[in-house]
């Protein structure tokens, strides 16, 4: 069970597969300190604990922070797993045309050295993920549909190295109540556990959404 605190909040929101929380905080002051800390990554300096059963979670490694849903970046290191499930994939499926392409490779390199005017050598094993970084390999984002860009980034990572937990920001700012619905339920069917942060309250709470509203009074106010 994945759970998050903040010292603000009096009981511990616990992110499952079957709803979304929503944190509303009202407050300009406390929303900017947590937008901060996300930010930096600092949320264990500003009181923001993620555990599992009971034991505290490092948030980098195990928190995946999404607030600019127009500029979704493939990390290094995810880029390095997905290259080596493609090389695994390239190997199983696809045997014959991997081997006659390092062959056909390895002949075009020859040529070159034969017939250049000096000498030249090259390695002759090389490994797929190094081809798939030359040739800029990555996965489609569709800059006019943000959507389905975010749903596909979200799938992609939580396939080849899922975090603990999503922590997404401003998410009703950007999309309205009808795209919001198809979002959460291809997060739900797929049991990818979130944590939507809001400034404002200002839309209409959905049946997949658990709502809590920390409003400028520093009252709470948790609607299931």
């Amino acid at each position: 069970m994945i759970m998050v605190s903040f010292d603000f909040l009096s009981k511990t929101i616990c992110p499952d597969e079957k709803k979304v929380d929503v944190l509303c905080i009202e407050n300009h002051n406390l929303f900017r300190r947590i937008y901060n800390a996300f930010l930096s990554g600092e949320t264990e300096e500003n009181n923001i604990v993620f555990s599992e059963n009971y034991v505290p979670l490092k948030f980098k490694g195990n928190v995946c922070f999404l607030d600019d849903y127009f500029r979704l970046a493939y990390s290094n290191s995810i880029m390095k797993k997905l290259y080596e499930r493609i090389e695994d994939y390239c190997y199983s499926e696809m045997e014959r045309e991997t081997v006659q392409l390092k062959s056909h490779l390895v002949g075009y390199m020859e040529q070159i050295v034969k017939g250049f005017d000096f000498d030249f050598e090259f390695n002759y094993e090389f490994a797929l993920p190094e081809l798939f970084k030359l040739m800029n390999m990555k996965p489609v984002a569709d800059n006019y549909d943000v959507l389905n860009a975010l749903i596909d980034y979200i799938l992609i990572l939580n396939k080849y190295a899922p975090p603990k937990c999503f922590v997404l920001m401003n998410l009703h700012l950007y999309f309205s109540e009808n795209e919001l619905d198809l979002f959460y339920g291809d997060m739900i069917n797929n049991h990818i556990k979130l944590l939507v942060i809001e400034s404002r309250t200002v839309f209409k709470k959905s049946i997949n959404e658990n709502l809590i509203i920390y409003d400028n009074d520093f009252c709470e106010i948790f609607e299931n």
